[in-house]
């Protein structure tokens, strides 16, 4: 990233002889204007990869095994399995469906509170 900072400061340098000695100063101003917007949207990217590439080592880095860190989460290294929730069949008569919410509203609710063993006090 510094070599581009400086090559940004070359290029203002240039910039302003062509200004300078520019019979057309508006095209000058224009082709600056132009150039700068696509060189800070390409920093911006630059600075998102370097941060991503920082946050999830690439293949080959020191002690890895070519995954990054979000691979090895998603083999089961971060995260946890929840308990499979059984819900009620709705057949879609509106006949059924109060019994069906209720239903499905209480399994909700013992599937959120945690399991308690005989021995720990409720």
């Amino acid at each position: 990233m510094k070599k581009i900072e400086l090559l940004q400061s070359d290029f203002d340098e240039l910039q302003c002889e062509i200004e300078l000695l520019s019979d057309n100063v508006g095209e000058a101003y224009a082709d600056r204007d132009q150039f700068e917007s696509k060189l800070f949207r390409l920093l911006s990217v630059a600075h998102g990869l370097l941060a991503a590439a920082a946050r999830y080592p690439a293949a080959g880095a020191p002690g890895g095994d070519g995954t990054s860190d979000a691979a090895e989460e998603c083999r089961g290294g971060g995260f946890v399995r929840l308990p499979k929730i059984d819900l009620p069949h709705f057949d879609g008569d509106y006949q059924h469906w109060l019994s069906f919410r209720d239903t499905a509203r209480e399994g909700g609710r013992q599937a959120r509170e945690p399991a308690h063993s005989a021995a720990a006090p409720r």
